[in-house]
C-alpha cells in the first residue's frame, strides 16, 4: 500500500481503516462492575496468585472446598469462617442463634452435625475445627 496525500480521504476505501491523527474518537466508557462481579474478579486474581506459588495448590483447595459443599453447605462455611479469619466463630452461640432466629442450642447440634460430617471425609480438618471451636479466648 502506498502511503498518498489521499490516505486520509473521508471516502471509504475498505473496511479497515488506519488511525487518523487529529480525529476525536468516541471512547467507550464501559459499565460499572457490580459488587458481586469484583468480589469474584478478586477471588479469582487471589487464586492466580496461590497458582503462582504452586501450580496444584488452587485446584486442591477448589476441590476441597467442593467436596465440603456437596457434603454440607453449612460445614463449608464454618471452614470459610475459619481460613478467612474466623470473625464469625467469634460470635456466642446465643448471638449467632438470634442473628438466624434459632436457639443456641438448635446451631450448637447444626455445627455439631457439621463437624460429624466432616469428619467423614477430612478428619484432620474436622478436628483442627473442634479444636479452634472449643477453645475459649
Amino acid at each position: 500500500m502506498e502511503w498518498d496525500e489521499n490516505f486520509y480521504s473521508p471516502e471509504p476505501r475498505s473496511k479497515m481503516t488506519g488511525f487518523i491523527p487529529e480525529k476525536l474518537y468516541h471512547i467507550v466508557e464501559r459499565d460499572p462492575l457490580t459488587e458481586e462481579s469484583k468480589i469474584v474478579s478478586e477471588l479469582a486474581s487471589r487464586i492466580l496468585e496461590l497458582k503462582e506459588v504452586n501450580p496444584r495448590k488452587p485446584i486442591v483447595l477448589l476441590n476441597v472446598l467442593a467436596r465440603i459443599s456437596r457434603l454440607s453447605p453449612s460445614a463449608l462455611w464454618i471452614v470459610l469462617e475459619i481460613l478467612a479469619g474466623g470473625r464469625d466463630l467469634e460470635k456466642s452461640l446465643s448471638q449467632k442463634g438470634k442473628d438466624l432466629s434459632f436457639s443456641k442450642q438448635a446451631v450448637h447440634q447444626k455445627r455439631n452435625r457439621d463437624l460429624e460430617k466432616l469428619d467423614t471425609i477430612l478428619p484432620d480438618i474436622a478436628e483442627a475445627l473442634k479444636q479452634i471451636m472449643t477453645t475459649k479466648p
